[in-house]
């Protein structure tokens, strides 16, 4: 035991006599293309924005550089109909979407070519239209009312909905839901409601199930009861979702760690055509 008590601490003297500052260049920074599209058939516009990448190093930027003049277009590849999208302003490329019509279940490739003759391109296969009639309310619960530490009363609640409706497992629902409940002879109030399992993948058959909670705060003096829901069911693809994602991440802070945004476009190019389908309407238990 002796020896070992002696041996540690040469041991620690001689790791720490080998540590030393060293400084490292950061990477030489590349300008790269940006594209950023995103296709419905609810939408009256296809837009595309095109801009360059910013050095992540060095002078901090919160502006990037437009590209004004690049040449824009979107095939159906269902039908070989190909639009153009001309500039309009600040790197924003569009055309009114009855000269492509955007529809369910069609693949579509969007290209760019820049001056000098760099090309890219990045396609999407548009989601199944969701329908509200195939989402019911299964289960509702309200707790009883509770107080706060601060003196707030309210009453949690939960519901369960089904979806009846199929998509692939590349595609994923969304559910964005306020809950109306009514407080007596006090009237209607408004609730958002969080789905703990929105953004589910599909492609394991119906139904799919939706679980959502929220509380009620004390309006009045009446006990609340549910009345009915209203909101918007989403269907969107594989490169949505990884770029809707993402955005939670970017906090616009120079001191962040640098986010690995999601990418589909060819060429080495950034940035991602995706799409998505929606359905808005009123929910009755």
């Amino acid at each position: 035991m002796k020896a070992i008590k002696l041996i540690l601490p040469a041991m620690a003297l001689l790791l720490a006599s080998c540590e030393r500052d060293t400084e490292l260049d950061p990477p030489a920074f590349v300008k790269q293309p940006v594209l950023i599209s995103y296709i419905s058939p609810s939408d009256a516009l296809i837009k595309a924005e095109l801009s360059y990448t910013v050095p992540y190093f060095g002078k901090y930027q919160d502006t990037a550089e437009r590209i004004y003049n690049a040449a824009v277009s979107i095939t159906d590849e269902s039908t070989g109909a190909t639009a153009i999208l001309p500039h309009q302003a600040n790197g924003v490329y569009s055309v009114n979407a009855n000269s492509l019509p955007i529809e369910p279940g069609h693949r579509y490739t969007m290209r760019v070519e820049l001056p000098g003759g760099f090309t890219c391109s990045s396609s999407t296969t548009v989601p199944p239209q969701p329908k509200i009639d195939d989402l019911k309310i299964v289960s509702w619960s309200m707790g009883d009312k509770r107080e706060s530490n601060w003196g707030y009363v309210y009453w949690p609640f939960s519901l369960q909905m089904n979806y009846a409706g199929e998509f692939a497992e590349n595609e994923y629902l969304f559910a964005e839901f306020m809950a109306l409940l009514e407080d007596g002879p006090f009237g209607l109030y408004e609730e958002n409601m969080w789905f703990n399992n929105s953004g589910m993948a599909g492609g394991t058959g119906a139904p799919y199930k939706l679980f959502g909670e929220s509380q009620f705060g004390e309006y009045g003096t009446a006990d609340p009861s549910f009345q009915f829901l209203s909101g918007t069911l989403w269907i969107v693809d594989e490169n949505y979702k990884a770029f809707f994602e993402t955005q939670y991440q970017n906090e616009s802070n120079p001191f962040q760690e640098p986010i690995l945004f999601h990418s589909s476009i060819s060429e080495g190019a950034l940035g991602f055509l995706g799409s998505y389908t929606l359905a808005t309407g009123d929910i009755w238990p």
